[in-house]
């Protein structure tokens, strides 16, 4: 995808947003089962 006049890209930033939260929700987990 080439940015023309779009430094703002929503979907990548929501897929950034997704998997931090994955990321957040294991460690979470993690720290629960210890």
């Amino acid at each position: 995808m080439a940015a023309t006049g779009n430094p703002y890209n929503p979907p990548n930033y929501l897929s950034v947003i997704h998997l931090i939260s994955i990321a957040i929700y294991a460690i979470l987990s993690s720290d629960n089962k210890t």
